[in-house]
Protein backbone atom coordinates (compact mmCIF):
# COMPACT_ATOMS: atom_id res chain seq x y z
CA UNK A 1 0.00 0.00 0.00
CA UNK A 2 0.98 3.70 -0.77
CA UNK A 3 2.32 5.42 2.00
CA UNK A 4 -0.17 8.03 3.51
CA UNK A 5 0.94 11.44 3.41
CA UNK A 6 2.25 13.04 6.42
CA UNK A 7 -0.75 15.55 7.97
CA UNK A 8 0.80 18.99 7.36
CA UNK A 9 1.22 20.50 11.46
CA UNK A 10 -1.92 22.95 11.98
CA UNK A 11 -0.50 26.82 11.73
CA UNK A 12 -0.24 28.38 15.18
CA UNK A 13 -1.15 32.19 16.23
CA UNK A 14 2.09 34.15 17.01
CA UNK A 15 1.51 35.17 20.50
CA UNK A 16 -0.09 38.81 21.06
CA UNK A 17 2.15 40.51 22.95
CA UNK A 18 1.38 41.63 26.19
CA UNK A 19 0.32 45.88 27.16
CA UNK A 20 2.54 46.96 29.32
CA UNK A 21 0.68 47.53 32.81
CA UNK A 22 0.11 51.10 33.42
CA UNK A 23 0.30 51.86 37.06
CA UNK A 24 -2.27 53.56 39.23
CA UNK A 25 -0.13 56.60 39.39
CA UNK A 26 0.58 56.93 36.22
CA UNK A 27 -2.96 56.54 35.04
CA UNK A 28 -3.84 59.87 37.07
CA UNK A 29 -0.14 61.90 35.67
CA UNK A 30 -1.84 60.81 32.20
CA UNK A 31 -5.55 62.30 32.99
CA UNK A 32 -3.98 65.44 34.68
CA UNK A 33 -1.48 66.04 31.88
CA UNK A 34 -4.67 65.62 29.24
CA UNK A 35 -6.58 68.27 31.26
CA UNK A 36 -4.04 70.47 32.58
CA UNK A 37 -5.70 73.23 31.81
CA UNK A 38 -8.68 72.25 33.24
CA UNK A 39 -7.17 70.99 36.33
CA UNK A 40 -5.28 74.61 37.03
CA UNK A 41 -7.89 76.61 36.84
CA UNK A 42 -9.42 73.90 39.32
CA UNK A 43 -6.41 74.45 41.62
CA UNK A 44 -6.59 78.34 41.34
CA UNK A 45 -10.39 78.17 42.23
CA UNK A 46 -9.82 76.36 45.47
CA UNK A 47 -7.02 78.13 46.61
CA UNK A 48 -8.50 81.28 45.91
CA UNK A 49 -11.56 79.81 48.00
CA UNK A 50 -8.59 79.26 51.21
CA UNK A 51 -7.90 82.92 50.42
CA UNK A 52 -11.14 84.69 51.00
CA UNK A 53 -12.30 83.05 53.58
CA UNK A 54 -9.47 84.65 55.68
CA UNK A 55 -10.72 87.69 55.12
CA UNK A 56 -13.13 88.02 57.78
CA UNK A 57 -11.03 86.09 60.71
CA UNK A 58 -7.98 87.84 60.19
CA UNK A 59 -8.35 92.06 61.26
CA UNK A 60 -5.98 94.11 59.10
CA UNK A 61 -2.35 93.92 59.26
CA UNK A 62 0.06 97.11 59.75
CA UNK A 63 0.72 98.09 56.42
CA UNK A 64 -3.19 97.92 54.99
CA UNK A 65 -4.65 100.78 56.36
CA UNK A 66 -2.17 103.30 54.35
CA UNK A 67 -2.15 101.32 51.26
CA UNK A 68 -6.28 101.80 50.96
CA UNK A 69 -5.68 105.18 52.07
CA UNK A 70 -3.29 106.16 49.20
CA UNK A 71 -5.37 104.49 47.00
CA UNK A 72 -8.31 105.97 47.65
CA UNK A 73 -6.77 109.44 46.99
CA UNK A 74 -5.49 108.68 43.58
CA UNK A 75 -9.40 107.49 43.14
CA UNK A 76 -11.32 110.25 45.18
CA UNK A 77 -9.09 113.35 44.70
CA UNK A 78 -7.24 112.50 41.69
CA UNK A 79 -3.81 113.12 43.33
CA UNK A 80 -0.89 111.12 44.78
CA UNK A 81 0.59 112.52 47.73
CA UNK A 82 0.52 110.68 50.74
CA UNK A 83 3.42 108.42 49.96
CA UNK A 84 5.72 108.20 47.48
CA UNK A 85 7.69 105.18 49.11
CA UNK A 86 5.57 103.01 47.19
CA UNK A 87 3.95 103.23 43.43
CA UNK A 88 0.37 103.03 42.63
CA UNK A 89 -0.45 100.17 40.88
CA UNK A 90 -1.75 97.80 43.64
CA UNK A 91 -2.98 100.33 46.53
CA UNK A 92 -5.13 101.44 43.85
CA UNK A 93 -6.39 98.06 42.98
CA UNK A 94 -6.94 97.57 46.87
CA UNK A 95 -9.09 100.90 47.26
CA UNK A 96 -11.31 100.29 44.12
CA UNK A 97 -13.98 98.19 45.47
CA UNK A 98 -14.18 100.45 48.70
CA UNK A 99 -14.57 103.04 46.58
CA UNK A 100 -17.72 101.44 44.26
CA UNK A 101 -19.16 100.97 47.45
CA UNK A 102 -19.53 104.36 48.55
CA UNK A 103 -15.99 104.40 50.64
CA UNK A 104 -14.58 108.39 50.29
CA UNK A 105 -11.54 109.56 52.01
CA UNK A 106 -11.79 111.55 55.05
CA UNK A 107 -9.47 113.68 55.48
CA UNK A 108 -7.06 112.81 58.31
CA UNK A 109 -4.22 113.84 59.26
CA UNK A 110 -1.95 110.97 58.33
CA UNK A 111 -2.52 107.96 55.60
CA UNK A 112 -2.48 105.43 58.92
CA UNK A 113 -5.27 107.06 60.34
CA UNK A 114 -6.38 107.94 57.32
CA UNK A 115 -7.03 104.21 56.58
CA UNK A 116 -7.68 102.88 59.69
CA UNK A 117 -11.23 105.76 59.22
CA UNK A 118 -11.92 104.11 55.84
CA UNK A 119 -11.97 100.60 56.97
CA UNK A 120 -14.07 101.32 60.00
CA UNK A 121 -16.61 103.62 59.25
CA UNK A 122 -19.40 103.38 55.42
CA UNK A 123 -21.19 99.75 55.50
CA UNK A 124 -19.12 97.88 57.87
CA UNK A 125 -15.77 97.28 58.78
CA UNK A 126 -15.46 92.88 57.39
CA UNK A 127 -17.25 94.29 54.30
CA UNK A 128 -14.94 96.97 53.43
CA UNK A 129 -11.18 95.02 54.46
CA UNK A 130 -13.03 92.18 52.58
CA UNK A 131 -13.19 94.65 49.25
CA UNK A 132 -9.83 96.01 49.93
CA UNK A 133 -8.58 92.75 49.86
CA UNK A 134 -10.85 91.21 46.69
CA UNK A 135 -8.63 94.30 44.94
CA UNK A 136 -5.51 92.10 45.08
CA UNK A 137 -6.59 88.71 43.90
CA UNK A 138 -6.36 89.42 40.32
CA UNK A 139 -2.36 89.54 40.95
CA UNK A 140 -2.78 86.63 41.95
CA UNK A 141 -4.74 84.63 39.36
CA UNK A 142 -2.05 86.73 36.87
CA UNK A 143 0.80 85.25 38.89
CA UNK A 144 -1.02 81.86 38.75
CA UNK A 145 -1.41 81.75 34.87
CA UNK A 146 1.85 83.11 33.93
CA UNK A 147 3.51 80.00 36.03
CA UNK A 148 1.20 77.60 34.35
CA UNK A 149 2.07 79.23 30.73
CA UNK A 150 5.49 79.35 31.46
CA UNK A 151 6.34 75.64 32.94
CA UNK A 152 3.99 74.30 30.35
CA UNK A 153 5.89 76.18 27.53
CA UNK A 154 9.00 74.60 28.29
CA UNK A 155 8.62 71.45 30.67
CA UNK A 156 4.71 70.27 29.56
CA UNK A 157 1.49 70.28 30.63
CA UNK A 158 2.37 68.08 33.65
CA UNK A 159 5.05 70.21 35.14
CA UNK A 160 2.59 72.91 34.35
CA UNK A 161 0.08 71.52 36.74
CA UNK A 162 2.57 70.43 39.01
CA UNK A 163 4.15 73.98 39.30
CA UNK A 164 0.58 75.60 40.17
CA UNK A 165 -0.07 73.23 42.46
CA UNK A 166 3.00 73.97 44.75
CA UNK A 167 2.22 77.54 44.23
CA UNK A 168 -1.06 77.67 45.60
CA UNK A 169 -0.18 75.16 48.38
CA UNK A 170 2.71 77.64 49.64
CA UNK A 171 1.44 79.65 52.65
CA UNK A 172 3.58 82.33 51.93
CA UNK A 173 1.82 83.20 48.31
CA UNK A 174 -1.75 82.32 50.28
CA UNK A 175 -1.07 84.48 53.02
CA UNK A 176 0.07 87.67 50.42
CA UNK A 177 -2.66 87.28 47.58
CA UNK A 178 -5.08 87.50 51.14
CA UNK A 179 -3.35 90.81 52.11
CA UNK A 180 -4.20 94.66 50.51
CA UNK A 181 -0.61 95.19 50.30
CA UNK A 182 2.10 95.72 47.25
CA UNK A 183 3.73 91.96 47.51
CA UNK A 184 1.60 90.09 45.14
CA UNK A 185 1.37 92.45 42.74
CA UNK A 186 5.26 92.50 42.12
CA UNK A 187 5.27 88.87 42.18
CA UNK A 188 2.49 89.12 39.46
CA UNK A 189 4.56 91.57 37.11
CA UNK A 190 7.92 90.47 37.82
CA UNK A 191 6.99 86.68 36.94
CA UNK A 192 5.31 88.27 33.46
CA UNK A 193 7.79 90.42 32.94
CA UNK A 194 10.74 87.95 33.28
CA UNK A 195 8.49 85.18 30.99
CA UNK A 196 7.92 88.22 28.69
CA UNK A 197 11.51 88.89 28.27
CA UNK A 198 12.35 85.02 27.76
CA UNK A 199 9.88 85.51 24.94
CA UNK A 200 11.18 88.41 23.06
CA UNK A 201 14.58 87.08 22.86
CA UNK A 202 13.23 83.75 21.59
CA UNK A 203 11.08 85.27 19.06
CA UNK A 204 11.08 89.08 18.84
CA UNK A 205 8.12 90.73 17.31
CA UNK A 206 5.90 93.84 17.64
CA UNK A 207 3.36 91.23 19.83
CA UNK A 208 6.03 90.00 22.38
CA UNK A 209 7.61 93.45 22.41
CA UNK A 210 4.52 94.61 23.81
CA UNK A 211 3.50 92.25 26.27
CA UNK A 212 7.21 92.52 27.59
CA UNK A 213 6.74 96.28 28.18
CA UNK A 214 3.67 96.63 29.42
CA UNK A 215 4.75 94.04 31.95
CA UNK A 216 7.77 96.20 32.67
CA UNK A 217 5.29 99.01 32.78
CA UNK A 218 3.16 97.35 35.29
CA UNK A 219 5.87 96.15 37.42
CA UNK A 220 7.35 98.84 37.75
CA UNK A 221 4.39 100.86 38.80
CA UNK A 222 3.53 98.04 41.13
CA UNK A 223 6.13 97.86 43.86
CA UNK A 224 9.76 99.96 43.69
CA UNK A 225 11.73 96.77 44.39
CA UNK A 226 10.69 95.54 40.53
CA UNK A 227 13.48 98.10 39.60
CA UNK A 228 16.70 96.71 41.32
CA UNK A 229 14.66 92.80 41.13
CA UNK A 230 14.05 93.08 37.47
CA UNK A 231 17.90 93.45 36.17
CA UNK A 232 19.31 91.55 38.97
CA UNK A 233 17.33 88.34 37.77
CA UNK A 234 18.11 88.47 34.15
CA UNK A 235 21.89 89.15 34.62
CA UNK A 236 21.93 85.77 37.06
CA UNK A 237 20.16 83.96 34.91
CA UNK A 238 22.42 85.45 32.02
CA UNK A 239 25.13 83.97 33.73
CA UNK A 240 24.18 80.97 34.27
CA UNK A 241 23.18 80.18 31.27
CA UNK A 242 26.32 81.19 29.60
CA UNK A 243 28.73 79.34 32.47
CA UNK A 244 26.80 75.92 32.81
CA UNK A 245 25.02 75.20 29.55
CA UNK A 246 26.53 74.02 26.57
CA UNK A 247 26.38 76.58 23.62
CA UNK A 248 24.48 74.22 21.38
CA UNK A 249 21.46 73.67 24.00
CA UNK A 250 21.08 78.18 24.50
CA UNK A 251 18.47 79.72 22.19
CA UNK A 252 19.87 81.17 19.10
CA UNK A 253 20.73 84.56 19.68
CA UNK A 254 17.88 86.63 17.59
CA UNK A 255 18.13 89.32 14.61
CA UNK A 256 19.67 92.64 16.06
CA UNK A 257 17.15 94.29 13.94
CA UNK A 258 13.93 92.09 15.03
CA UNK A 259 15.13 92.51 18.97
CA UNK A 260 15.38 96.57 18.00
CA UNK A 261 11.63 96.90 16.68
CA UNK A 262 10.20 94.59 19.48
CA UNK A 263 12.45 96.22 22.22
CA UNK A 264 11.11 99.85 21.18
CA UNK A 265 7.45 98.98 21.12
CA UNK A 266 7.84 97.35 24.54
CA UNK A 267 9.72 100.90 25.90
CA UNK A 268 7.12 102.65 24.72
CA UNK A 269 4.30 100.35 25.84
CA UNK A 270 6.53 100.51 29.69
CA UNK A 271 6.70 104.70 29.52
CA UNK A 272 2.47 104.91 28.54
CA UNK A 273 1.71 102.46 31.63
CA UNK A 274 3.97 103.86 33.72
CA UNK A 275 2.80 107.63 32.63
CA UNK A 276 -0.80 106.84 33.09
CA UNK A 277 -0.20 105.17 36.38
CA UNK A 278 0.53 108.92 37.61
CA UNK A 279 -2.27 110.29 36.04
CA UNK A 280 0.23 111.54 32.87
CA UNK A 281 1.65 114.05 35.86
CA UNK A 282 4.41 116.59 34.64
CA UNK A 283 6.96 118.85 36.60
CA UNK A 284 10.19 118.64 37.99
CA UNK A 285 11.51 115.90 40.01
CA UNK A 286 13.91 115.65 42.99
CA UNK A 287 17.04 114.51 40.60
CA UNK A 288 16.40 117.47 38.58
CA UNK A 289 14.56 120.93 38.19
CA UNK A 290 13.84 120.00 34.65
CA UNK A 291 10.35 118.97 33.70
CA UNK A 292 9.60 115.77 32.84
CA UNK A 293 6.79 113.42 33.06
CA UNK A 294 5.94 111.60 36.30
CA UNK A 295 7.86 112.89 38.70
CA UNK A 296 6.29 111.42 41.56
CA UNK A 297 8.14 108.14 40.05
CA UNK A 298 11.44 109.95 41.06
CA UNK A 299 10.49 111.24 44.74
CA UNK A 300 9.32 106.88 45.28
CA UNK A 301 12.78 105.91 44.28
CA UNK A 302 14.55 108.43 46.17
CA UNK A 303 12.29 107.61 49.03
CA UNK A 304 12.79 104.38 49.09
CA UNK A 305 16.75 104.81 48.66
CA UNK A 306 16.67 107.17 52.02
CA UNK A 307 14.45 104.64 54.09
CA UNK A 308 17.36 101.83 52.95
CA UNK A 309 20.00 104.42 53.91
CA UNK A 310 18.37 104.89 57.32
CA UNK A 311 17.89 101.17 57.65
CA UNK A 312 14.95 99.43 59.71
CA UNK A 313 14.35 97.86 63.04
CA UNK A 314 15.04 94.12 62.21
CA UNK A 315 15.08 90.80 64.14
CA UNK A 316 16.95 87.58 63.52
CA UNK A 317 17.42 84.71 65.73
CA UNK A 318 17.16 86.64 68.76
CA UNK A 319 19.55 89.66 67.28
CA UNK A 320 18.22 93.20 66.78
CA UNK A 321 20.13 95.77 64.02
CA UNK A 322 18.74 99.16 62.52
CA UNK A 323 21.03 97.72 59.34
CA UNK A 324 19.44 94.65 58.43
CA UNK A 325 21.63 91.33 58.01
CA UNK A 326 23.25 90.04 55.14
CA UNK A 327 21.92 86.76 55.70
CA UNK A 328 18.09 87.30 56.76
CA UNK A 329 16.32 86.23 53.52
CA UNK A 330 18.47 82.76 52.97
CA UNK A 331 17.55 81.66 57.19
CA UNK A 332 14.07 83.21 56.96
CA UNK A 333 13.33 81.39 54.18
CA UNK A 334 14.97 78.12 55.35
CA UNK A 335 12.29 78.24 57.90
CA UNK A 336 9.47 79.93 56.35
CA UNK A 337 8.94 77.42 53.74
CA UNK A 338 7.51 74.32 53.76
CA UNK A 339 9.39 71.06 53.61
CA UNK A 340 7.84 69.41 50.97
CA UNK A 341 8.58 72.18 48.46
CA UNK A 342 12.26 72.30 49.65
CA UNK A 343 12.61 69.27 49.00
CA UNK A 344 11.43 68.62 45.22
CA UNK A 345 12.93 72.38 44.59
CA UNK A 346 16.42 70.90 45.60
CA UNK A 347 15.82 67.91 43.30
CA UNK A 348 15.43 70.09 40.91
CA UNK A 349 18.03 72.79 41.28
CA UNK A 350 20.41 69.35 41.09
CA UNK A 351 19.07 68.21 38.30
CA UNK A 352 19.04 71.77 36.61
CA UNK A 353 22.79 71.89 37.20
CA UNK A 354 24.11 68.17 36.68
CA UNK A 355 22.15 68.09 33.20
CA UNK A 356 23.03 71.83 32.56
CA UNK A 357 19.40 72.42 31.26
CA UNK A 358 18.57 75.88 30.26
CA UNK A 359 14.93 75.64 30.50
CA UNK A 360 15.55 74.75 34.87
CA UNK A 361 18.79 76.63 34.88
CA UNK A 362 16.64 80.31 34.07
CA UNK A 363 14.47 80.15 37.21
CA UNK A 364 17.28 78.91 39.09
CA UNK A 365 19.15 82.23 38.00
CA UNK A 366 16.38 84.43 38.46
CA UNK A 367 15.84 83.13 42.05
CA UNK A 368 19.55 83.32 41.94
CA UNK A 369 19.94 87.00 41.38
CA UNK A 370 16.72 88.16 43.19
CA UNK A 371 18.28 86.97 46.64
CA UNK A 372 21.64 88.09 46.01
CA UNK A 373 20.69 91.44 45.37
CA UNK A 374 18.36 90.92 48.59
CA UNK A 375 20.91 90.52 50.70
CA UNK A 376 22.43 93.83 50.43
CA UNK A 377 19.32 95.64 51.73
CA UNK A 378 18.80 97.14 55.22
CA UNK A 379 14.95 96.77 55.35
CA UNK A 380 14.53 93.16 56.32
CA UNK A 381 11.27 93.07 57.70
CA UNK A 382 9.95 89.49 55.97
CA UNK A 383 10.08 87.20 53.42
CA UNK A 384 6.98 89.03 51.67
CA UNK A 385 9.62 90.88 50.14
CA UNK A 386 11.06 88.24 48.19
CA UNK A 387 7.54 86.66 47.76
CA UNK A 388 8.94 85.70 44.38
CA UNK A 389 11.44 83.21 45.45
CA UNK A 390 8.58 81.23 46.72
CA UNK A 391 7.15 80.96 42.99
CA UNK A 392 11.03 80.17 41.41
CA UNK A 393 10.86 77.02 44.15
CA UNK A 394 7.60 75.81 42.62
CA UNK A 395 8.69 76.16 39.20
CA UNK A 396 11.61 74.32 39.86
CA UNK A 397 10.14 71.97 42.40
CA UNK A 398 7.54 71.06 39.38
CA UNK A 399 10.30 69.49 37.66
CA UNK A 400 11.81 67.65 40.72
CA UNK A 401 8.13 66.28 41.83
CA UNK A 402 7.77 65.09 38.36
CA UNK A 403 11.16 63.51 38.23
CA UNK A 404 10.06 61.53 41.55
CA UNK A 405 6.51 60.63 40.37
CA UNK A 406 7.69 58.97 36.94
CA UNK A 407 10.91 57.44 38.27
CA UNK A 408 11.09 53.82 37.09
CA UNK A 409 12.73 53.17 40.73
CA UNK A 410 9.42 52.18 42.89
CA UNK A 411 10.46 53.91 46.06
CA UNK A 412 10.82 57.14 44.38
CA UNK A 413 6.97 57.34 43.18
CA UNK A 414 6.14 57.08 47.23
CA UNK A 415 8.28 59.69 48.11
CA UNK A 416 6.91 62.02 45.81
CA UNK A 417 3.16 60.82 47.01
CA UNK A 418 4.12 61.08 50.57
CA UNK A 419 5.89 64.99 50.03
CA UNK A 420 2.27 66.25 48.03
CA UNK A 421 0.17 64.87 50.76
CA UNK A 422 2.87 66.40 53.62
CA UNK A 423 2.35 69.54 51.63
CA UNK A 424 -1.52 69.16 51.24
CA UNK A 425 -1.69 68.82 55.14
CA UNK A 426 1.04 71.26 55.96
CA UNK A 427 -1.05 73.83 54.11
CA UNK A 428 -4.21 72.92 55.46
CA UNK A 429 -3.14 72.66 58.83
CA UNK A 430 -2.11 75.95 58.95
CA UNK A 431 -5.23 77.93 57.60
CA UNK A 432 -6.18 80.36 58.06
CA UNK A 433 -2.67 81.56 59.26
CA UNK A 434 -0.83 81.49 56.98
CA UNK A 435 1.10 84.65 57.65
CA UNK A 436 2.42 82.89 60.54
CA UNK A 437 3.62 79.92 59.02
CA UNK A 438 6.85 77.80 59.75
CA UNK A 439 8.05 74.72 58.62
CA UNK A 440 8.91 72.03 61.34
CA UNK A 441 12.22 72.87 61.80
CA UNK A 442 11.02 76.44 63.35
CA UNK A 443 9.93 74.32 66.31
CA UNK A 444 6.98 75.93 68.87
CA UNK A 445 8.71 79.24 69.20
CA UNK A 446 9.34 80.80 65.96
CA UNK A 447 9.60 84.07 67.32
CA UNK A 448 13.11 83.28 68.47
CA UNK A 449 13.65 83.26 64.43
CA UNK A 450 11.72 86.26 63.31
CA UNK A 451 8.58 88.09 63.73
CA UNK A 452 7.02 91.38 61.85
CA UNK A 453 5.36 90.40 58.49
CA UNK A 454 6.24 86.70 58.84
CA UNK A 455 4.36 86.08 62.07
CA UNK A 456 2.83 88.86 63.97
CA UNK A 457 1.67 91.82 61.77
CA UNK A 458 -0.95 93.13 64.09
CA UNK A 459 -3.66 90.16 62.41
CA UNK A 460 -4.94 89.07 65.48
CA UNK A 461 -6.84 91.92 67.30
CA UNK A 462 -9.92 90.45 66.51
CA UNK A 463 -9.48 87.17 67.95
CA UNK A 464 -7.67 88.92 71.63
CA UNK A 465 -11.05 91.16 71.50
CA UNK A 466 -13.00 87.30 71.58
CA UNK A 467 -10.46 85.66 73.90
CA UNK A 468 -10.66 88.58 76.35
CA UNK A 469 -14.33 88.92 76.16
CA UNK A 470 -14.54 84.80 77.40
CA UNK A 471 -12.09 85.29 79.72
CA UNK A 472 -14.64 88.07 81.03
CA UNK A 473 -11.49 90.58 81.14
CA UNK A 474 -12.27 93.80 82.99
CA UNK A 475 -9.44 95.42 81.91
CA UNK A 476 -6.70 94.61 79.37
CA UNK A 477 -2.87 96.16 79.83
CA UNK A 478 -1.76 96.45 75.94
CA UNK A 479 0.56 98.54 73.69
CA UNK A 480 -0.86 98.18 70.49
CA UNK A 481 0.81 97.63 67.16
CA UNK A 482 -1.49 98.51 64.14
CA UNK A 483 -3.94 101.14 64.77
CA UNK A 484 -7.40 99.80 65.43
CA UNK A 485 -10.73 100.53 67.41
CA UNK A 486 -9.82 97.43 70.02
CA UNK A 487 -13.21 98.69 72.39
CA UNK A 488 -15.54 100.23 69.84
CA UNK A 489 -15.36 97.20 66.98
CA UNK A 490 -13.23 94.26 68.40
CA UNK A 491 -14.68 93.70 71.22
CA UNK A 492 -11.58 94.95 73.80
CA UNK A 493 -12.64 95.48 77.63
CA UNK A 494 -10.98 99.22 78.94
CA UNK A 495 -7.35 99.60 77.49
CA UNK A 496 -4.67 100.64 80.63
CA UNK A 497 -0.83 101.02 80.21
CA UNK A 498 1.57 98.22 79.83
CA UNK A 499 4.72 97.75 82.16
CA UNK A 500 6.85 95.82 79.68
CA UNK A 501 9.14 95.93 82.23
CA UNK A 502 7.40 95.25 86.07
CA UNK A 503 4.36 93.87 84.39
CA UNK A 504 0.27 95.16 85.09
CA UNK A 505 -1.47 93.88 87.46
CA UNK A 506 -4.13 91.46 85.85
CA UNK A 507 -3.95 90.62 81.79
CA UNK A 508 -1.86 91.62 79.33
CA UNK A 509 -1.67 91.05 76.07
CA UNK A 510 1.57 91.40 74.18
CA UNK A 511 2.30 91.79 70.49
CA UNK A 512 5.08 89.46 69.53
CA UNK A 513 6.64 91.98 66.94
CA UNK A 514 6.68 94.77 69.62
CA UNK A 515 8.18 92.58 71.86
CA UNK A 516 10.97 91.44 69.52
CA UNK A 517 11.42 94.02 67.59
CA UNK A 518 10.56 97.62 69.43
CA UNK A 519 11.56 95.85 72.72
CA UNK A 520 8.34 98.30 73.66
CA UNK A 521 11.10 101.35 73.45
CA UNK A 522 12.92 99.81 76.12
CA UNK A 523 17.16 99.44 76.36
CA UNK A 524 18.32 96.55 74.56
CA UNK A 525 19.89 94.54 77.45
CA UNK A 526 16.34 95.45 79.74
CA UNK A 527 15.03 92.16 81.23
CA UNK A 528 11.53 92.32 80.07
CA UNK A 529 8.54 90.72 81.77
CA UNK A 530 8.51 88.07 78.78
CA UNK A 531 11.78 87.25 78.70
CA UNK A 532 11.21 86.02 82.45
CA UNK A 533 7.55 85.34 82.82
CA UNK A 534 5.64 82.14 80.54
CA UNK A 535 2.54 83.15 78.94
CA UNK A 536 -1.11 81.64 79.91
CA UNK A 537 -2.06 81.15 76.27
CA UNK A 538 -0.99 82.09 72.87
CA UNK A 539 -3.73 84.00 71.01
CA UNK A 540 -4.07 83.57 67.17
CA UNK A 541 -0.30 83.03 66.04
CA UNK A 542 0.86 86.45 66.74
CA UNK A 543 0.37 87.76 70.14
CA UNK A 544 1.00 86.60 73.92
CA UNK A 545 -1.72 86.61 76.99
CA UNK A 546 -0.12 87.22 80.46
CA UNK A 547 -1.66 87.41 83.65
CA UNK A 548 -0.35 88.77 87.38
CA UNK A 549 -2.22 88.65 89.96
CA UNK A 550 -3.46 91.99 91.83
CA UNK A 551 -1.34 92.20 95.20
CA UNK A 552 -3.94 91.04 97.80
CA UNK A 553 -5.52 93.89 99.64
CA UNK A 554 -5.07 96.39 97.33
CA UNK A 555 -7.16 98.03 94.85
CA UNK A 556 -5.51 98.57 91.43
CA UNK A 557 -5.87 102.22 89.87
CA UNK A 558 -6.49 101.95 86.57
CA UNK A 559 -5.45 104.65 83.88
CA UNK A 560 -7.71 103.83 80.80
CA UNK A 561 -6.68 104.89 77.47
CA UNK A 562 -9.56 106.42 74.55
CA UNK A 563 -10.56 103.67 72.91
CA UNK A 564 -8.94 103.38 68.78
CA UNK A 565 -6.17 106.08 70.01
CA UNK A 566 -2.91 104.22 71.10
CA UNK A 567 -0.56 105.66 72.97
CA UNK A 568 2.14 106.99 71.64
Amino acid sequence: MPARPKAKPRATKAPVPMAPQVSSLQLILNYLEARATWVAIALVFIATVRIVSTYTVLNHTHDEPAHVAAGMEWLDKGVYKWEPQHPPLTRVAAALLPKLDGGHSWGRNDMWNEGVALLYRGKGYDRTLSLARAGVLPFFWIACAVVFLWVRRYFGELHGVMAVLLMTLTPAVLAHAGLATTDMGLTAFLLAALFSTLLIVEAPSWKTGFLWGLCVGLGMVAKFSFLPFYPACAVAALVLVWWRVPNPERPALPKVGRLAVAATVGAVAAFVAVWAMYRFSFGPNVYTKTALPFPELFSGIEAVRAHNAAGHPTYLLGAQSNSGFWFYYPIALFFKSPIALMVPATIGAVKAWTARSYRLMVPLGFAAGLLLFASTSRINIGTRHVLPVFVFMAIVGAAGLVQLLQSSKSWQPKAGLALLAWLVIASAWIHPDYIAYFNELAGHEPEKIVVDSDLDWGQDVKRAGRRLQELGAQWVAYRPFIPAYEQEVHGFPPVVEFDPVNGTPGWSLVSLTNWKVMRFNQPPNTLLLMDRLKPRERVGRGMLLYYIPPPPGTRQQLETVEPGKPKQ
